[in-house]
């Protein structure tokens, strides 16, 4: 490169300016915290999340704070995360980083790789067919525009805060997931109301004292707590305790050892109903129009990616109007290594449709609100083994919506599963408008990435916006 030419503000291959890394750390330094392989690497720019377990090598690909990770196997998924901490990756992620960071900023480097344009070119560059792989020389071939330092690191900023809306969400269901998980085994596994109520009891109390505890148990109030809730919220403190009066003072035999005195081991058939979708021809599949819900498009979080999926047009929709979905349905896929994995809808406003060899759960008992308590159910190890445990087949699993409705699981009676679902209600949907907001916060940054490195419009003439939309 001649010092005389300018350096900046003109097009560039990739190799020019950053390298993939093939440094080398031992694996003895590596946990499942901080080891990222493209099966714990979230579609669509969504993160990472810890590895189940690690590979046996005595070695893996050592990435750094600031590098990009590129999943290089059927790189449409968009699999890209900018790293946080050091660590180790298997041979499917690629390693980017700059040659120079006061050349090339890394942040900068993160959005040239996750931009679509380059999702594309490693989809038509990739080798393969049944696992495409990108092709690695072709993908150091990709051609990007360099700003100066200050507007990379000034497009950087902008995108960042719109991805830092969207992370800050993310965390925040992962909360309100935990918070509903929590009620769930508090009252479905471990039975607390229910210990407590017999705990009262064995101490001598009454039933009003055996309630009484029952109701500390659920809501973590003390007494004196429960006693203020009953004169300045009457309603939450009779709902409060009409609950509690549903859990009973006593434990059975069951097959599954002690459960609560009259509660069952049923299939989830009793409750509600899985059915698979329509069986769309590849023809009828278009680019825009109404979006059609894959089994790639349940994401490894309980989203499901709209974003991503394949459309139909509003003829081959009315067909298959029976197979519309709605906002908090709660989907499961039925085929591949993603089997029995759940997924709850957010539409967007949008007509979607539901694909062959994906269910979805109705419950004429419950209506739409078994999506909560099911999803708690799935969720659990314990239980969504089982499932998986009902597919057929190794290479390909596969399972019928009559092996998931023959699950077997513990229930309650209705009123108290009624009784949960309406108490979760309020993180699940909260989970749903973070969901919403942050599809608005993505489309917005996808719309202006290309634009920004491309330079066809400048990073101040879109920041303050940003910012408001982000704040």
């Amino acid at each position: 490169m001649s010092t005389t030419e300018p350096l900046f503000n003109k097009e560039y291959i990739l190799s020019e300016m950053a390298s993939l890394v093939g440094d080398k750390i031992l694996a003895s330094k590596i946990s499942c915290d901080n080891y990222i392989s493209t099966d714990n690497m979230l579609v669509d720019r969504g993160g990472v999340e810890p590895a189940i377990k690690l590979p046996a090598a005595t070695k893996f690909n050592h990435f750094k704070t600031s590098d990009t990770l590129f999943s290089n196997i059927r790189t449409y998924f968009r699999k890209v995360w900018l790293a946080d901490f050091e660590g180790g990756a298997s041979p499917d992620v690629l390693i980017f980083r700059t040659n120079d960071a006061e050349i090339l900023d890394p942040t900068y480097l993160y959005y040239i790789i996750s931009d679509k344009n380059f999702t594309d070119y490693t989809v038509l560059t990739a080798k393969g067919v049944k696992m495409p792989r990108g092709d690695k020389v072709a993908i150091m071939q990709y051609k990007f525009y360099l700003p100066e330092p200050d507007k990379q690191k000034s497009i950087a900023q902008t995108l960042r805060s719109l991805d830092n809306k969207i992370e800050n969400n993310r965390k925040i269901n992962e909360t309100l997931e935990g918070m509903a998980q929590a009620v769930f085994k508090s009252w479905f596994v471990d039975f607390e109301p229910t210990r407590a109520k017999i705990a009262a009891l064995e101490k001598g109390g009454s039933e009003q004292d055996a309630n009484l505890a029952a109701m500390q148990a659920i809501s973590g109030k003390s007494p004196a707590e429960l006693e203020l809730m009953r004169s300045s919220s009457p309603e939450a403190y009779k709902e409060l305790t009409s609950t509690a009066q549903l859990f009973p003072s006593a434990l059975q035999d069951s097959e599954l050892g002690q459960i609560p005195d009259g509660w069952e081991v049923e299939s989830i058939g009793d409750i509600a109903k899985a059915r698979g979708g329509y069986a769309f021809k590849g023809k009828e599949f278009i680019d825009t129009g109404n979006p059609v819900v894959k089994i790639k498009n349940i994401t490894g979080d309980g989203r499901v990616d709209i974003k991503n999926c394949q459309c139909i047009d509003d003829d081959v929709a009315s067909k298959a109007s029976r197979f519309k979905l709605n906002d908090g349905d709660l989907i499961m896929a039925m085929t591949g290594a993603t089997v029995a994995k759940v997924g709850l809808v957010v539409t967007e406003g949008k007509s979607i449709y539901l694909n062959q060899r994906v269910a979805k759960f109705e419950s004429e008992k419950f209506g739409k609100k078994i999506s909560w308590f099911l999803y708690c159910c799935f969720k659990r190890s314990e239980i969504f083994n089982l499932v998986v445990g009902a597919a057929q087949g190794s290479a390909q699993p596969n399972i019928s919506s009559n092996g998931i409705e023959a699950t077997r699981i513990l229930l309650s009676e209705d009123a108290l599963i009624d009784s949960f679902c309406n108490f979760v209600s309020v993180f699940f949907n909260a989970w749903i408008d973070n969901i919403e907001q942050s599809q608005t916060l993505t489309q917005t940054r996808d719309a202006l990435l290309p634009k920004l490195l491309s330079g066809e419009i400048d990073v101040s003439d879109v920041a303050d916006e940003i910012k408001e939309t982000a704040s």
